[in-house]
């Protein structure tokens, strides 16, 4: 018989996932048995919930989405400051929580790992802030709310929550007939005429500007910018915030900007733009060497994935995602000025004393193209987002959150 736990396996399939992170419990046996009955999925058991919700923010950060999967109260808590990192820095997690039967629920039975207040919900409203979406799944709401909440997942790239009763997972359910679709915002303010906007302001601009942030990586969007900023030859600067969100080795890569903390040429160079379109970005205090920042927005447009702003004006309900993809049938921009001089100096063994410039300097000319560097938070983090990255590599660490 097909399940509700099939339909959401198949979902979470189809979003990429392959293998699921969490602690069993005795409220989610029922569903485990289901993962690990499965040939195309793998289950990945933890030492504890944490553990498993700080893996799924791994594995969101490499993938399109991650899952992992928890009991009802002690264990769902548990996990909690993993799941508000991924929440802070857009990743799409699914947090599963077992919980017990419906009768029990709908009864307000005192049953362990609850408050024996007979109040089932205390949990789920605790997930209100870390999560875009949640759901308390019935054998007859379970395929619609499952599309709902994850649906929300792929449009915001956040978490979301799902409850899912022992008896609801083992409830019949029908297969999907449809793939799944992001939920697609309602625009007042065209997209058509935003890019219109971006492309008269670089058209104008002497000195233009491109900064790239978080969230352009949250989309896997890397390539898209990498291929515009190929075309075009506009400068570019990422913040530690969104290292890695375009390739370093092009000629127009100029850094990481970092407010006061940049190089005084790169500084200089950005903060002196008379165009700065910004994508993706959030100015916070980590990538902003403690908002020492001077970007002017007067003369700045700025998308993030849900809102913006046109030289100070506020834009709301664009689709992020279509616009930054539609950036490559701009035409008729080519950028000709100069770029600055990158501070980039081999590493020559010696015996001189260890300094942090030396350091980092022979972290950078020990990695090659086609890795994946990550950076604890802390020193490490700081030092790391310096270093020039090869070809394909990516970065992970996490400045907004800062959960060492």
């Amino acid at each position: 018989m097909y399940t509700v736990g099939d339909y959401l396996l198949d979902r979470l399939h189809e979003l990429g996932i392959e293998e699921i992170f969490g602690v069993p419990g005795d409220y989610n046996l029922q569903f485990l048995d289901q993962i690990i009955s499965r040939k195309d999925m793998k289950w990945v058991g933890n030492a504890n919930e944490l553990n498993a919700s700080y893996m799924a923010d791994g594995y969101a950060r490499t993938k399109k989405a991650a899952a992992f999967l928890t009991t009802f109260g002690v264990g769902e808590l548990s996990a909690v400051n993993g799941l508000a990192g991924s929440y802070a820095e857009n990743l799409p997690v699914v947090e599963i929580v077992g919980s017990p039967t419906s009768k029990v629920q709908n009864e307000g039975k005192f049953v362990h790992h609850t408050l024996a207040d007979g109040d089932f919900k205390h949990f789920m409203k605790m997930h209100e802030p870390v999560t875009a979406a949640r759901t308390l799944l019935t054998a007859e709401n379970a395929t619609v709310e499952i599309d709902r909440v994850l649906s929300a997942l792929l449009k915001e790239r956040k978490p979301v929550y799902i409850n899912l009763p022992v008896d609801v997972a083992a409830a019949k359910a029908e297969k999907p007939s449809l793939p799944l679709k992001k939920e697609n915002p309602t625009s007042n303010t065209s997209d058509q005429e935003i890019l219109n906007k971006i492309q008269e302001s670089l058209k104008n601009a002497k000195k233009p500007i491109v900064i790239t942030g978080h969230e352009i990586i949250s989309f896997g969007l890397e390539k898209t910018v990498t291929q515009f900023i190929s075309k075009t030859k506009l400068p570019i600067t990422t913040l530690n915030f969104g290292k890695s969100s375009v390739d370093e080795t092009l000629p127009s890569f100029l850094g990481i900007y970092n407010g006061k903390l940049s190089e005084p040429n790169l500084k200089e160079f950005v903060e002196s733009a008379d165009f700065i379109l910004m994508l993706g970005v959030k100015l916070t205090d980590s990538s902003t060497g403690a908002f020492t920042h001077h970007l002017n927005e007067n003369k700045m447009i700025s998308l993030n994935i849900n809102e913006g702003k046109i030289f100070n004006e506020r834009i709301q309900n664009f689709d992020f995602e279509s616009l930054i993809s539609s950036l490559l049938d701009l035409s008729g921009i080519e950028y000709k000025g100069k770029y600055i001089d990158k501070k980039q100096e081999d590493f020559v063994p010696s015996n001189a004393l260890l300094s942090q410039d030396r350091l980092w300097q022979a972290v950078e000319n020990l990695t090659q193209s086609n890795e994946t560097i990550v950076a604890e938070q802390g020193t490490s983090f700081f030092g790391a987002s310096s270093i020039f990255l090869k070809p394909k590599s990516h970065f992970i660490g996490q400045p907004l959150w800062g959960s060492i």
